[in-house]
Formats: C-alpha cells, sequence, structure tokens
C-alpha cells in the first residue's frame, strides 16, 4: 500500500485512539500512566484489565497504537499472512485489521 494511502488512515487512527483513552481516563485513569503495563508492571495490568470495561478499551488502544507503528514503519494495509494490501472497504471498517479477511495463504519466498 502507498504512503499516501496510509498516511490517509492516520487521522482516523488517532481519532479512534484518543476516544479511546479518553474513555479510559473516565473508567481507569490509573490505565494512562506513562510506564508500559506490560513490560514494567504486568501486575496493575492484570487489575486493570479485570475490571469488565477496561480490558476492552485497553485491547483497542494497543490496537490503535500498534496501527499507527505500521504506518510510520510503512507497512500498513498489508496482511500479516499473504503480505497483499488489504481491502479499503475492510480498512474502513477495521483500520487497525491484520488479515485481509479472506482465506489466504502465507505467501512462498
Amino acid at each position: 500500500m502507498d504512503q499516501p494511502t496510509q498516511d490517509r488512515y492516520r487521522p482516523i487512527i488517532e481519532r479512534r485512539l484518543a476516544a479511546v483513552e479518553a474513555r479510559l481516563a473516565e473508567v481507569a485513569p490509573q490505565a494512562l500512566a506513562p510506564t508500559s503495563l506490560v513490560i514494567e508492571v504486568p501486575a496493575r495490568e492484570e487489575t486493570l484489565a479485570s475490571a469488565p470495561e477496561t480490558k476492552p478499551l485497553l485491547e483497542e488502544r494497543l490496537r490503535m497504537q500498534l496501527a499507527i507503528q505500521r504506518i510510520d514503519g510503512g507497512y500498513f494495509g498489508r496482511c500479516i499472512r499473504c503480505c497483499r494490501d488489504l481491502p479499503h472497504a475492510r480498512l474502513d471498517r477495521e483500520p487497525d485489521a491484520l488479515t485481509c479477511g479472506m482465506d489466504c495463504r502465507p505467501r512462498r519466498r
């Protein structure tokens, strides 16, 4: 997927990330602390994720952050299985999608 197309999704993903972080600030402000929940404080992550409304928000936040990293790395919009470009309709519905959603097979090298 070309860079202009990848960049088109950045503001969409950033808006979703901001909305998720705003919701997290309401239900679990400690989740937005600058420390890494997974690496530095695993016990704290388990506590935060145990709240029913917090776990899906933390997961969506991570998906949006990873999507931004994929844009920055230049590989956003490619299926992680078959390396083909994801259909725009899929990215429009799910901008953090990792696979093309079809029964794709990994490409042989």
